[in-house]
């Protein structure tokens, strides 16, 4: 079993255990909720002195993950699935780079 694997199947058992299947929309708040979390962390608020350290960030990073891979476990997306969906993916993001998207 990879690592992509294991968090699903942690992430599944953990929503099963809480039921914890909150509607797809509030996963995706919760995403954006913490994008900001670490672009604040990663010295968005260039106007404060406060600064933070790579172990926030990185909590900030895996609290997307969280609710990411959520978000996978709702909608049934399998590794495999993932990886085909991010190669395609990568491809148009290729192909924008040689076209000066």
């Amino acid at each position: 079993m990879d690592y992509l694997d294991k968090m699903l199947k942690l992430q599944g058992e953990f929503q099963a255990k809480f039921a914890f299947h909150p509607p797809l929309h509030r996963v995706a708040s919760a995403i954006m909720t913490e994008a900001g979390e670490l672009w604040e962390a990663s010295e968005g608020k260039w106007w404060t002195r406060k600064k933070h350290t790579d172990e926030e960030r990185r909590e900030e990073l895996v609290d997307i993950l969280h609710f990411f891979l959520s978000y996978c476990v709702e909608m049934g997306i399998s590794p495999r699935e993932l990886f085909g969906l991010y190669a395609r993916k990568l491809a148009v993001n290729y192909q924008r780079q040689f076209e000066e998207y």
